[in-house]
């Protein structure tokens, strides 16, 4: 969107540490300096025309020239970025503790949160990786 910026710099002082630029200004949606500082330090004002605003946001259509039928924009509070969507949802955290005496001689963990088996693995990485390009394994304890 087309918009006026304000860029405030702060006044040159050459005494300093740090030597600003100053210069400070107020530039138009068509990227005009409508108003500018010196280096010193000082007040600028500018007017706000909404009107020449709005004219110029209507002369760059960004706003309704979408392609829906090349991309699709998503509220990213509608994106479900959750990767475990079936275990245990009502704790606060997973965490799943195993007496190596009780396992098997080898036992084979999930790590995709896609087996219907979980925490033990299924094989469900194998779908999950050629979906999405992934490269997820299983983990492989084993007592020897």
């Amino acid at each position: 969107k087309q918009w006026y910026q304000r860029r405030v710099h702060g006044a040159r002082d050459t005494e300093a540490t740090y030597v600003a630029w100053g210069h400070s200004s107020v530039v138009s949606p068509w990227g005009e300096v409508i108003s500018k500082a010196s280096e010193k330090e000082e007040i600028i004002f500018a007017d706000i025309d909404l009107e020449f605003l709005e004219s110029v946001r209507n002369q760059v259509p960004i706003g309704f020239q979408k392609r829906n039928d090349l991309y699709q924009v998503v509220d990213k509070e509608e994106v479900d970025d959750r990767v475990n969507k079936t275990y245990k949802l009502e704790s606060k955290k997973v965490a799943e503790t195993f007496a190596i005496e009780d396992l098997g001689d080898k036992t084979v963990f999930c790590r995709c949160w896609k087996s219907a088996k979980f925490p033990l693995c299924d094989g469900a990485h194998g779908k999950h990786n050629k979906a999405c390009g992934d490269n997820l394994g299983p983990v492989i304890v084993t007592k020897n």
